[in-house]
């Protein structure tokens, strides 16, 4: 049996290192540990099955923090947890500048990157916007494992120096790399041109980009505590998010190809629509592990039309030449959906006493009213049913 030690104070150190088992409580609300319990930073609570024992410092020695000693006979090894200082990363306001910084580069960064494509293409432009927009389902496959492994190996501190050294490497030598097609306006334009509101087809896809992202996320966020509590490994709901993200990425590329054969707007009425069917009869009757594969996976494939097709409709419907212009104000919507979703289903889980029933009716109703947001612009643009939009 081995002796491993955890040097970061980062409290996710633990939880990388202690994966299973069924009796040390994990309390959100804290990061403190005692001599009964082992407290980490997690998005919800679990349990783990080690003994622990405190072990107190020598004394006169340098460190005055106790450590925790945690055994398991079902792993190979003794993982041992220092206890982490009053202002760790996660706790001090320095985690709020960091959050804010990299929300800011990321957004620059991925307008200009998912922008760009749909200005030079036309016939394929929703396979351009696919194959765009699936770098990220395979970054979200790739890298969260990538970081888990680094962060348990060498500590949270420089697994995030590392990632940072990456990211900036790979995208400073793409930006290079693009150049735009649509001449950007000499006219003067606000900051948030809300005169793009008296355009019908903006305000729709404005409001439809919202009400996505009010359930996209959510069964991501939610699974892995949903498969722990029908009894299932942690681990499995991490291996399943993981899946979701790598059939999200080919999907993508798939219904953009599909799109442009029959029309990106109707692809997108209809991958919609299965997106929040699968939350009402999938989701919410997964009992076990091959509904939650099913789930996962045909939710996965459907979802990933929102992420290629929905820049291809925007477009199509205010011209690329005005979609260039206001990129940021059309993707401003979305920050609703992507800040309070999640949240949001996680207190109604809370006030529903652990059911997760009008969470899922709440995940599959925000599609499915977006869904009809583009069914009334898709008749305002052409009341035939078989017709390629």
């Amino acid at each position: 049996m081995t002796v491993s030690t955890i040097n970061s104070p980062h409290p996710i150190s633990v939880a990388a290192t202690v994966t299973s088992g069924s009796s040390i409580k994990l309390d959100t609300a804290s990061s403190e540990m005692t001599t009964t319990d082992l407290t980490i930073n997690s998005t919800s609570p679990q349990d783990l099955g080690f003994p622990i024992e405190k072990i107190e410092p020598t004394a006169g020695s340098d460190d005055e923090k106790p450590e925790y000693m945690i055994d398991n006979d079902d792993m190979e090894g003794i993982a041992v947890a220092r206890e982490p200082d009053a202002m760790t990363f996660p706790d001090g306001g320095f985690g709020w500048f960091v959050g804010l910084m990299y929300g800011l580069g990321a957004g620059m960064a991925l307008f200009t990157s998912v922008a760009i494509p749909v200005q030079w293409f036309e016939k394929k432009r929703g396979l351009a916007s696919g194959i765009t927009v699936a770098g990220s389902g395979i970054g979200g496959a790739t890298l969260a494992p990538l970081n888990r492994l680094m962060i348990s190996k060498i500590g949270y501190q420089w697994a995030l120096r590392i990632m940072g050294i990456l990211v900036i490497t790979l995208v400073c030598s793409i930006l290079v790399c693009l150049r735009t097609r649509v001449t950007p306006s000499v006219k003067k334009r606000p900051l948030l041109d809300v005169t793009m509101f008296k355009n019908s087809g903006f305000t729709a896809m404005y409001f439809m980009g919202m009400l996505v992202t009010f359930g996209y996320l959510t069964p991501i966020f939610l699974f892995p505590n949903f498969v722990t509590d029908l009894g299932m490994d942690p681990t499995i709901g991490a291996s399943l998010v993981s899946g979701f993200a790598g059939v999200n990425a080919f999907s993508r590329i798939a219904l953009g190809f599909i799109g442009d054969r029959f029309g990106p707007l109707n692809v997108l009425i209809v991958s919609t629509i299965f997106t929040g069917l699968c939350c009402w009869v999938l989701w919410m009757n997964t009992h076990g592990l091959a509904m939650a594969v099913v789930f996962m996976v045909i939710y996965g494939s459907n979802a990933g039309g929102f992420n290629s097709l929905f820049l291809v409709v925007a477009a199509n419907i205010i011209g690329v030449e005005s979609l260039a212009e206001t990129i940021g104000l059309l993707f401003s919507g979305n920050l609703f959906g992507n800040l309070l979703g999640s949240p949001l289903a996680s207190a109604i889980v809370t006030a529903s006493g652990g059911s997760y029933t009008w969470a899922q009716v709440y995940s599959g109703a925000a599609p499915m009213l977006a869904a009809v947001l583009l069914i009334v612009l898709r008749f305002k643009k052409d009341r035939r049913i078989l017709v390629k939009l």
